[in-house]
């Protein structure tokens, strides 16, 4: 009989299974710990941390930091063989996936490079597929001991500097788990900072301080007491509770995330979240588990109580009422809530609250309201559609996290860029978990434009159109797409420009083994590019972020005059081409 251990405690396989899945999906703590080892040879200083709040998402692992420097070598921190490689201009860059014997998975993102083994059958791949992205499941069991070199790291993918991504998954590589509890902490004795407390009423009859808007108050943090500059807060009906709150660990300028949040009513626990672990189809509930609203208006992310309906987390340790509170009796109440590092160093704020069943809603001048021709009640549990003769939605179901009055308005425009109405779909404010269909109808459009043709969104803060995509079909230009916003239909005729960095005259002299270009589109994007030497496909390896394409030419090349070629195509297949002689 096969035994694990857990906090102390012996279980055998078949109560193991048991436990495997409630801790998948109720957020139990539960790993079979492996000796892990160190994946760098410096000391450690994390960058990142596990759960940390993202655009869109939470962060999967931890970031450790290289020294602002790219080629440290990296290593494998257990046992295990070589499942998965994926190499990409964006995302996480070139990364290694390595299965271990217990059925765990580590992961190592950003790299520069991997050593030699790795290296030939990627750049066979490449070749075979006649493509820099790859993603692929290792054709060889390539074993690794614990503390074998794999590769070296690097600032590859959608990396903003030099660091290692390193994450823990668990069986299947679908679960991605804190790597702290396997060990990887630092000295921290800094509790986390918590910089704004927000309110919350629930429904019309909800008030604070006379209002029926969210109240949100700066907070201040001496050591691990946080307070706000009221005494009291005067409340009557249902309310959700927020903050905003970073943590800092020790002779660090690093901004990491929280591990815990606990929110007391006279010192009974009402509600907790704890991030031990999370499934990646979890991630983008993130926009559920911040007031997204709010960071659409003001860029900072308050983590609220309020568990949305179709919010599937499974880190909350404890919701009442999905984390809305009543209060409908006078009295005075103590809100406790406690922010925690995984160091378990622990920021704490007191707000008094005072219940007025008599308090009366202030009344304030009324904001200009923003026009509105449509507005439809939306469930979020079926599937929506709202049309007209110039526009069709369809939003599927468990797109939205709550029921919805969708606000539509329609605007005419005199932009010459524009081949449509302005059509105003909901609020920006709202997330939206999946794509939904927008189908909108062009005005004036060309004919022979019409494969130029796509949907692109206002950029509020930059005053700038913005290209999300689509395709003219059956009338109208469609795309799925996962935000509400402005939407008109532009048209892309531009194609992308290529700068040759280091080439002359369109010669590539026998000095030079290193071809290096900058390659950009205005609008739409690009969408591939393709090089070749005598009509033969040659790799150049492309950076997204710093818009660089760079190849090394083969030393084999035979001596002589050769044809180089690159071909750059953007999303709506405008294409621009460069030529150059390489000389061996």
């Amino acid at each position: 009989m096969e035994y694990y251990a857990k906090k102390g405690r012996w279980f055998s396989k078949k109560q193991i299974s048991v436990l495997i899945s409630v801790c998948i999906f109720a957020n139990c703590l539960f790993s079979q710990r492996l000796d892990f080892g160190n994946p760098l040879d410096i000391p450690w200083k994390f960058s990142a941390s596990f759960g940390e709040l993202r655009a869109n998402a939470f962060h999967a692992g931890i970031d450790f930091r290289t020294q602002q420097r790219e080629g440290l070598p990296v290593y494998a921190v257990a046992d295990g063989t070589l499942s998965r490689v994926v190499v990409s201009a964006t995302g996480y860059g070139k990364a290694l996936y390595i299965s271990h014997a217990d059925g765990m998975m580590t992961v190592y993102a950003h790299l520069s490079r991997f050593v030699p083994a790795i290296e030939k059958v990627v750049r066979d791949q490449h070749y075979a597929k006649e493509s820099f992205e790859l993603d692929f499941q290792f054709p060889e069991r390539l074993q690794f001991k614990k503390g074998d070199l794999i590769g070296y790291s690097g600032n590859t993918g959608s990396s903003g500097g030099p660091h290692l991504h390193f994450e823990i998954r668990n069986r299947g590589g679908e679960n991605a788990m804190n790597p702290s509890q396997f060990g990887y902490t630092i000295k921290d004795n800094i509790p986390p900072i918590i910089s704004t407390f927000a309110v919350y009423p629930h429904g019309q009859l909800s008030l604070v301080n006379g209002q029926q808007t969210p109240l949100h108050l700066p907070v201040d943090c001496k050591g691990t007491n946080c307070s706000i500059n009221l005494d009291t807060i005067r409340i009557f009906g249902q309310f959700a509770f927020g903050i905003e709150a970073i943590d800092k660990i020790n002779d660090d300028r690093s901004i990491l995330g929280l591990y815990t949040m606990q929110v007391f009513v006279d010192d009974e626990l009402k509600f907790a979240w704890r991030l031990d672990a999370m499934p990646f189809s979890h991630m983008r509930f993130h926009n559920a588990f911040i007031d997204y609203a709010h960071l659409d208006s003001t860029g900072k992310r308050i983590q609220w109580t309020y568990v949305l309906p179709g919010n599937r987390l499974n880190i909350y340790e404890k919701i009442d009422h999905r984390g809305l509170f009543s209060f409908l009796k006078n009295g005075v109440h103590n809100l406790r809530i406690e922010a925690a590092d995984f160091a378990r160093n622990t920021s704490v704020l007191n707000v008094v609250l005072l219940v007025d069943d008599e308090m009366k809603p202030i009344e304030n001048e009324r904001l200009h309201a923003e026009k509105v021709d449509h507005r439809r009640f939306f469930s979020h549990a079926v599937s929506n559609t709202f049309e007209t003769k110039e526009i069709r939605v369809v939003i599927p179901p468990m797109a939205l996290y709550e029921p919805i009055y969708f606000e539509y308005h329609v605007d005419s425009s005199s932009d010459s860029r524009i081949f449509s109405n302005i059509h105003h779909v909901h609020r920006s404010g709202t997330p939206v978990h999946i794509n939904y269909s927008l189908n909108i109808k062009p005005i004036g459009l060309p004919k022979n434009l019409g494969n130029k043709a796509l949907i692109a969104s206002w950029d509020v803060k930059n005053q700038q159109w913005v290209a999300e995509g689509g395709r003219f079909n059956n009338g109208f230009v469609s795309h799925n797409i996962r935000k509400f916003s402005i939407f008109a239909v532009c048209i892309d005729t531009t194609p992308p420009t290529i700068r040759p960095v280091d080439i002359q005259n369109n010669r590539v002299p026998t000095s030079q083994n290193v071809l290096t270009f900058r390659i950009d589109d205005d609008f739409s994007g690009i969408e591939t590019y393709r090089a070749t030497i005598n009509e033969r496909w040659f790799l150049m390896e492309y950076d997204a972020k710093t818009k660089t394409l760079k190849g090394t030419i083969d030393p084999k090349l035979p001596k002589g005059e050769h044809d180089f070629k690159l071909t750059v195509t953007d999303k709506m297949n405008n294409r621009t081409t460069y030529q150059a002689k390489i000389i061996r």
